[in-house]
């Protein structure tokens, strides 16, 4: 797997989309399109700050290899997904979820910081 993070699977799946990537075979046989993703992937500004923040190990783009593991690892774990299309708006709304928690926790801290300061 790249990456467990869902933001960085999450732009994995849209660069697949973008490149007509959409479904298992397509991936599983597109080596130099993949060679293609796994670098923009890598040198894009959210990957990049997902190793800065140190939630992703990562030294240089991945192989094609890596990036069909993934892909298929992805496709095993979800189920109930078939395709590259299906795998991405899972993540999509998982991910909103996330930042929608994150968002609220960030509420919760701020207002109990500013109740301490009444005080």
């Amino acid at each position: 797997m790249i990456s467990n993070n869902k933001r960085d699977l999450l732009l994995f799946l849209q660069l697949l989309h973008t490149n007509g990537l959409t479904d298992p075979k397509s991936v599983v046989t597109s080596e130099p399109k993949l060679k293609q993703i796994g670098i923009e992937w890598f040198n894009h500004k959210s990957t990049k700050l997902s190793i800065e923040q140190g939630e992703l190990q990562c030294s240089s783009a991945p192989s094609p290899t890596k990036l069909c593991e993934t892909y298929k690892g992805l496709l095993k774990v979800n189920t109930e997904c078939k395709d590259t299309t299906d795998l991405a708006n899972k993540l999509y709304y998982e991910r909103i979820a996330e930042v929608e928690e994150a968002i609220l926790q960030n509420k919760i801290e701020f207002k109990n910081e500013l109740a301490k300061n009444k005080v």
